[in-house]
């Protein structure tokens, strides 16, 4: 069964806000994994469905943020198996979306499938810019 997360920021200093939705799945495996699946580690993969269109450095930010809590996936994973996170949609209005979204939606996604609390988004609104500035750990 898939799990679905929304991602929602505004600023009163910003005439609009940003919006992701991901609705994922994550399932366990001994079953070898696709050429079409990311490697993330030895028990970690991902796959992204060839519906979703993703530039290189959106990909990378989902990539990071599992990268970032591979520790709270891996305790859910004690077994030691295959585990695969599906992502089967992304929904996002193109007219309000940073990119920098992506890596806490993917990171909410998270905490809400594997049951960890996920760190609280850090940002900012930059007027002049007209941007929310994110503070995504290095």
């Amino acid at each position: 069964m898939s799990t679905k997360f929304n991602l929602k920021i505004t600023s009163k200093e910003a005439s609009w806000g940003i919006f992701i939705m991901i609705d994922a799945d994550s399932i366990i495996t001994d079953l070898p994994y696709s050429l079409d699946t990311i490697r993330i580690s030895d028990e970690v993969y991902l796959h992204i469905d060839t519906n979703i269109n993703l530039y290189e450095h959106e990909l990378k930010l989902f990539v990071k943020a599992i990268m970032d809590n591979l520790n709270h996936i891996l305790v859910y994973n004690r077994q030691g198996h295959r585990l695969i996170i599906k992502i089967n949609n992304v929904i996002f209005p193109i007219t309000d979306y940073q990119s920098e979204g992506f890596y806490y939606a993917m990171e909410g996604w998270l905490g809400l499938n594997f049951g960890f609390e996920s760190k609280p988004v850090i940002y900012s609104f930059d007027k002049l810019q007209n941007k929310f500035i994110f503070e995504i750990p290095e």
